[in-house]
C-alpha cells in the first residue's frame, strides 16, 4: 500500500496554513521598508484568503495604517472601522478604535460607521480592502 499520496496531502494543507501566516509576515515587512504598493496587495491577500481572523485582523489594522500615512483618511477609517466591526474584541481592534479618533474631523468618509448594529453584516464585507 503506497502512503506517500495521503503525506504530500498532509504536507499541502500544512503548506497552505504557513503560507497565509507568511502573506501578514510579508505585508509588514514590505510596509517596514517602504514597499507600500505591495504591502497594500499582500494584505489584502490575506483578508481575501484563508487566513485566521487573528491575521485578516492584522492585515486590516495595518491597511489602515498604511492608508493613515499617505494621509488617505476615508481609506483609513474605513479599514479601521471593517476591523472594529468584524473582529470587535481582537487587540487590532482596540488599537483601531483609538486610531480613528487621529483622523481629524471632517474627513472620515461618510460610509464609516464606528459601531454596526447588532447583528447586521455589511452589504460588501470586502468594500475598500484593494487600497
Amino acid at each position: 500500500m503506497n502512503r506517500m499520496p495521503w503525506l504530500i496531502a498532509i504536507v499541502a494543507v500544512v503548506g497552505i496554513g504557513v503560507a497565509q501566516g507568511a502573506s501578514l509576515y510579508k505585508g509588514q515587512a514590505l510596509y517596514e521598508r517602504g514597499l507600500l504598493e505591495d504591502a497594500k496587495h499582500a494584505l489584502a491577500d490575506v483578508v481575501l484568503g484563508k487566513a485566521t481572523e487573528d491575521e485578516k485582523a492584522g492585515a486590516l489594522y495595518l491597511l489602515g495604517t498604511i492608508a493613515l500615512d499617505q494621509k488617505h483618511y476615508p481609506r483609513a477609517a474605513r479599514m479601521w472601522t471593517d476591523l472594529i466591526q468584524r473582529y470587535p474584541g481582537s487587540p487590532q481592534a482596540r488599537e483601531a478604535r483609538l486610531k480613528l479618533k487621529t483622523i481629524p474631523n471632517g474627513i472620515q468618509s461618510s460610509k464609516v460607521r464606528v459601531e454596526a448594529p447588532r447583528g447586521s453584516s455589511p452589504s460588501d464585507p470586502f468594500e475598500g480592502v484593494l487600497v
